[in-house]
């Protein structure tokens, strides 16, 4: 079972997303920042630190969104959602190798492929 947690940032009525590439998963689909929780980690600190790690960014998480779970191949996966605010720097791309694109959406025009999980977050914001 791989654990992972991500966040959901909106300001302003726009979601930021990131394209992802040369991942095992959800390749070329417009994702929230998050990614596997480490060994000895809580949740909510390993989806702090994707955020710094792949966006350069402070955030400060506000609202549990759930818990989404899937299966791929032999991987089995839940991936913990919160609603986070940004609250030092600017979001940058910071994995170049990981991410082509890093971009502010509105909320009513989101981005094709968007990955599920990043659905079901939005989802359980009222999106």
């Amino acid at each position: 079972m791989i654990i992972g947690g991500g966040c959901i940032i909106i300001s302003g009525g726009k979601v930021l997303l990131m394209k992802r590439k040369n991942v095992k998963f959800f390749n070329n689909q417009w994702s929230n920042p998050g990614g596997k929780i480490e060994e000895g980690e809580t949740i909510k600190n390993g989806i702090v630190r994707e955020a710094k790690e792949e966006l350069g960014i402070i955030i400060s998480l506000k609202k549990n969104l759930g818990v989404y779970k899937w299966k791929i191949e032999e991987a089995e996966e839940e991936f913990s959602g919160y609603e986070a605010e940004i609250t030092e720097g600017e979001p940058k791309i910071m994995e170049l190798h990981k991410c082509e694109a890093l971009e502010w959406f509105d909320i009513n025009n989101l981005p094709h492929p968007l990955a599920p999980y990043t659905a079901y977050y939005l989802k359980n914001l009222g999106y």
